[in-house]
């Protein structure tokens, strides 16, 4: 009986464990145009509701940085995220450059 008890517990930590992970998306990054998002460390991301924050790495140039999710926009174009340009500037992202994040 304490067996089955056991095996219960882990099975349920190993669930909370992994219900509680942060989703992660990867995918190509794109630059917005001045004015399409707000000046600063902002972005769109489908699967994200405004407000969120979300942490973007460029493992390119190994840096992260937390961006305010503004908006989000169809995931079908293979993109992952559109990036201020303010951010893209601090993650060495250029607009029209093939970066994945």
């Amino acid at each position: 009986m304490k067996k089955i008890s056991l095996v219960l517990l882990v099975v349920l930590m190993a669930f909370t464990f992994l219900g509680a992970s942060k989703p992660s998306l990867d995918g190509r990054a794109e630059v917005a145009n001045y004015g399409e998002l707000p000046a600063g460390l902002f972005a769109k991301s489908p699967g994200y509701l405004p407000g969120d924050t979300v942490i973007v790495t460029n493992p390119q140039a190994n840096i992260s940085i937390e961006v305010m999710v503004f908006g989000s926009f169809d995931a079908t174009e293979g993109i992952a995220i559109i990036l201020s340009p303010e951010a893209a500037k601090e993650l060495y992202i250029s607009k029209g450059s093939n970066v994945i994040v």
